[in-house]
């Protein structure tokens, strides 16, 4: 076996048994919510308990990953990327309206696109029992805040620099992405999913720090709150609807992510080119 394929087989390896600790640390959690409330009781987890359980089961399946890692002398910033002290304010308010702009451009997208109606039925019935009943508050500020971290954490943090220890970095994320996309089970959402993979793994390559794509990420996942708390509103219902309103919402939110995307990627090539001493 050549060297390029003992690393790859390396890399492939570190990233199935990270994958493999997340899935079953968090599938546990999800048990043991479905235990401690059988069917013979008349009664399910609620979504915000299933949400609740699946957070304290992606922190505790990170913890133990972390930990592995710091076992081995890798800590956060070498292990994950993860560099919080190094992003400075401007760039991160930035990279969050960026976020917010493409979460606004990909739902007036999917509002414009003609798809199934059996696909947009099934994308708003998932969607709505996601954050049914009183503790929607809360399944939302798991989805806005917590949610990015792990998930970038795990995809763009540990199983990319792993992955890319064998594999080129474009298809590291590429791999990912489709992964990413296919853990979202709904076929709008594994769609969306995917695509937001491309682009923040795409962001962390270009800052070098986690915390650029969990800006990006809950800047993107903000945008479903107006979706979850004014579902009912009629106001809201026929804006929603209205062909001329997504396509500003489009032109908007789109513009938004896209200067300040394209902003960064050149701030940061001048930023290579003047310590290398000017480009190649």
């Amino acid at each position: 076996m050549s060297e390029q394929a003992r690393a790859r087989l390396g890399a492939a390896l570190r990233a199935v048994w990270i994958m493999a600790a997340y899935l079953l640390v968090t599938s546990l959690f999800l048990l043991f919510a479905m235990v401690a409330t059988p069917p013979s009781l008349g009664r399910e987890p609620s979504p915000v308990a299933r949400e609740l359980f699946q957070s304290a089961g992606s922190a505790a399946a990170l913890m133990l990953i972390a930990g592995r890692f710091r076992k081995k002398g890798a800590h956060l910033s070498e292990a994950a990327g993860f560099a919080p002290a190094g992003m400075d304010r401007k760039e991160a308010a930035l990279l969050f309206a960026a976020g917010v702009g493409c979460g606004l451009a990909l739902t007036a997208l999917l509002g414009l696109l003609p798809l199934p109606a059996q696909w947009l039925e099934a994308y708003d019935v998932a969607s709505a029992s996601a954050f049914a009943g009183e503790g929607r508050i809360v399944a939302a500020a798991l989805v806005v805040l917590f949610a990015p971290f792990c998930e970038e954490l795990l995809f763009r943090g540990f199983l990319l620099r792993a992955l890319m220890r064998g594999f080129s970095p474009t298809t590291s994320v590429v791999a990912l992405s489709l992964v990413f996309g296919l853990m979202h089970a709904q076929p709008l959402w594994m769609a969306y999913a995917f695509l937001c993979g491309l682009l923040l793994g795409w962001l962390a390559l270009l800052f070098d720090n986690l915390a650029a794509p969990m800006l990006l990420h809950a800047g993107i996942n903000i945008t479903m709150l107006p979706g979850i708390f004014l579902r009912e509103n009629a106001q809201y219902a026929r804006v929603a609807s209205n062909p001329i309103a997504l396509l500003l919402l489009l032109a908007l939110g789109g513009g938004v992510a896209l200067y300040v995307l394209a902003g960064q990627a050149r701030d940061k090539q001048a930023a290579r080119n003047g310590a290398t001493g000017g480009p190649k």
